[in-house]
């Protein structure tokens, strides 16, 4: 998917490492929120506004 980045969140230091919170907006008008865990986030890197290709697995939790 294509998606405009919105907002980041780095959290951490855990472990010596940083996970991030991204949220994206998409054409659809979907506001995916996504976390890139330290491995993923060393070779994906978001690094300011702008579009995305966003490839990964999708989980939905009840009442998220």
């Amino acid at each position: 998917m294509l998606g405009y980045l919105v907002t980041s969140k780095p959290v951490g230091p855990i472990k010596g490492e940083r996970i991030y919170f991204h949220t994206f907006i998409y054409a659809q008008g979907d506001w995916p929120d996504t976390v890139f865990f330290p491995p993923a986030a060393k070779i994906y890197n978001v690094s300011g506004k702008g579009f995305y290709t966003l490839t990964g697995k999708v989980i939905e939790e009840p009442g998220v």
